[in-house]
């Protein structure tokens, strides 16, 4: 059986490291927000750490995120959807599934917020390019969570320990 999963939380929660570990492991297809943006700006994050794409590219991203994931799974194959993902784009994945009789899994993923502050500081230092501190806490104000989904605490586990934790609770719910 394939299924649909889609990976959300916000900047630093550790949705990336535990969706790349979870796709490796169980053999999915990892569709990251992350690595489509590019294709409408070279540039995603001024040096004041504000996000340089516009809501009509926002929307680009993740329609091409949705299709893609579609002709995936239309082939056979189970997909990981992976990003800070709004509640309204949550409903889109999950009409997607609906429509094509797919089991369908909601992740957030969370963290405490001074370990966020310390991930963050340390990939800006590493590379411009990625969300600091300060667009997190804009978009901790944006992100609305879901009550009925898998709930994942990376503050205190290790990348192995919440992959576990993951197929545990995607087999339970099953």
């Amino acid at each position: 059986m394939f299924m649909l999963v889609l990976i959300y939380g916000n900047l630093g929660s550790g949705k990336s490291t535990l969706a790349k570990k979870f796709c490796k492991e169980e053999n999915f297809i990892l569709i990251r927000f992350d690595e489509m943006m590019f294709k409408y700006k070279d540039r995603v994050y001024s040096k004041d750490d504000d996000f340089l794409l516009g809501k009509e590219d926002i929307l680009l991203v993740y329609e091409d995120m949705h299709k893609l994931a579609l002709k995936e799974l239309k082939k056979g194959k189970s997909v990981v959807l992976e990003s800070l993902y709004m509640k309204a784009q949550r409903e889109k994945a999950r009409k997607i599934a609906k429509n094509i009789s797919v089991d369908f899994k909601v992740v957030e993923v969370y963290c405490d917020e001074t370990k966020i502050k310390k991930r963050l500081t340390l990939r800006k230092k590493e590379d411009p390019q990625t969300p600091g501190f300060k667009l997190y806490l804009e978009y901790k104000k944006l992100l609305d969570v879901e009550d009925d989904c898998i709930k994942i605490d990376t503050s205190s586990k290790n990348v192995a320990d919440c992959y576990k934790q993951l197929v545990q609770e995607i087999k339970r719910k099953e």
